[in-house]
Formats: structure tokens, C-alpha cells, sequence
């Protein structure tokens, strides 16, 4: 008796191997049509739409910057956008809190009335700024902005727009 069930596409994978893009696998001689896949296509974006109001001026440049490069390239659409907000805002926080830490000092330190130290604490600050990056980090992974994880984002190639310039 089968048991497997199939998955739709819209259905995450499980923990295992990533998916091979069809075009991998017809070069390499191991595509098969029973095991197909349809290639998920969402319309991008040209014009890159202004930053929301509540990002402070670090997020709202990066913002601007990321976007622009992602819409360049053709990978940036209505879909990712918000991945690029949430991005943006988390770089942006990590640069303000890092700059208010560089201000105050990442410790508070406790001493007792000669001068001996008694207790060191981390900043509660410090705390939230290593968040920041660790979830501007995960975002940027999503993105496929980060060295390692650029190998795995498939642009779309160019197509020429002149009907001539094969010959």
C-alpha cells in the first residue's frame, strides 16, 4: 500500500536537500518528468516605492539602497519587498543602538565605596543591538544579499531588446 502524499507547490518543504532548479537538473541528466516542479514566477517591481515613515535615516538609506540594487537585477517584487523592509529596519536599529552604545559604553559597572569592583552587567542595549543584527542577518539570508547565500538566488537572465543583435 502507498502511503506518500504529494505535495502541491505552495506546501514547504521538509529538512533535507534543497531543490535543484529544472535547469540544473536537465544538465546535469538527472531530470525526470514525473518528478517536475513548476518554477514560481511573481511580477517585479521597477520602481522601488518610498520607505515607510517609521524607519529612522540609517533604515530608510539602506532601504532605498537595497531596493534600487534588488530592482536592478530584476529581483525585487511585491512578494520580497517586505522582507527588504524588515531588512532594512533591523540594520537600521543595529546602527542606532550601536551608536548610542558607542556613547554610553557597553557595561555597567558596580563598585563598592573603595573603588573594588563588585558586579559587571551587560547593557540591555547591547543585548537588543546583537538581536538586531542576528535578525538582519536571517532577513539578509532571505534575500540571497549575504556572500554565502548569493550562490542560491536565481536571476533572471537578460534578454536582449534589440530583435538583431544575434546577427
Amino acid at each position: 500500500m502507498d502511503r506518500r502524499v504529494e505535495k502541491t507547490p505552495n506546501e514547504v518543504d521538509m529538512p533535507g536537500r534543497p531543490r535543484k532548479p529544472e535547469a540544473m537538473k536537465e544538465l546535469s541528466g538527472t531530470s525526470q518528468p514525473c518528478r517536475r516542479q513548476p518554477d514560481t514566477h511573481f511580477e517585479t517591481i521597477t520602481k522601488v516605492p518610498p520607505p515607510p515613515k517609521y524607519m529612522n535615516k540609517y533604515a530608510k538609506k539602506l532601504y532605498k539602497t537595497t531596493a534600487n540594487q534588488l530592482a536592478g537585477l530584476r529581483l525585487l517584487n511585491e512578494v520580497n519587498l517586505p522582507i527588504v523592509v524588515g531588512y532594512a529596519n533591523e540594520m537600521g536599529k543595529y546602527w542606532e543602538a550601536e551608536f548610542e552604545l558607542q556613547q554610553t559604553g557597553r557595561q555597567h559597572i558596580q563598585r563598592d565605596q573603595d573603588g573594588n569592583i563588585l558586579k559587571i552587567e551587560r547593557l540591555p542595549l547591547d543585548k537588543m543591538a546583537t538581536e538586531y543584527l542576528s535578525n538582519a542577518k536571517a532577513y539578509a539570508n532571505e534575500l540571497g544579499i549575504t556572500p554565502a547565500s548569493a550562490h542560491k538566488v536565481k536571476t533572471p537572465e537578460n534578454k536582449p531588446t534589440n530583435p538583431f543583435s544575434d546577427f
